[in-house]
């Protein structure tokens, strides 16, 4: 799901590089690399279909939800500047955290851990993805993009306010 998440996202940040390779949109068409994205996707939907466990389906059904949601959240930045930040950390945990947090649930559900495992197992992968998204935001205005191994400053120039511009 992460993989074809980046696919699409390299797609509609119109991307050159990932991970310092040249990226998918660069080497096909646009059409192209969305089918492959969401071929990607299809083969993750199947192999969690194998586990046979109906709520780690569900779970990871609703981060494909929270992913699409995130990217139209990003599309629109709120009028009033007291909404930005929220809005963003809301982007941000759809986007980014709820791979993580619902990764670490299924693995509680898949352990039998039980409710209170489960919950905190979730708020541990939310927090750790909030946290890993603002580092990287942070680390998209500070290095270059040898170092980052991918353009730097993109979300700046398609007009994305991240963490480090809101708080500038």
């Amino acid at each position: 799901i992460h993989t074809a998440s980046l696919v699409h996202d390299d797609v509609i940040d119109e991307a050159t590089t990932r991970r310092g390779k040249v990226a998918i949109n660069k080497v096909y068409r646009g059409r192209e690399c969305a089918l492959a994205g969401d071929f990607i996707l299809a083969s993750a939907t199947q192999l969690l279909a194998g586990l046979g466990n109906v709520r780690v389906i569900e779970i990871f059904a609703q981060v494909i939800e929270d992913l699409v949601r995130g990217e139209l959240m990003q599309l629109g930045t709120a009028a009033e500047p007291e909404k930005r930040f929220k809005n963003y950390m809301q982007k941000t945990e759809a986007k980014n955290a709820s791979l993580l947090a619902r990764s670490c649930h299924s693995v509680a559900v898949l352990a039998d851990g039980g409710a209170a495992i489960e919950n905190a197992a979730y708020e541990y992968g939310r927090h750790l993805g909030i946290a890993f998204q603002l580092v990287d935001d942070v680390l998209d205005v500070v290095q270059d993009a040898e170092a980052m191994g991918k353009e730097t400053s993109v979300d700046m120039q398609l007009g994305l306010a991240t963490a480090p511009v809101l708080f500038a």
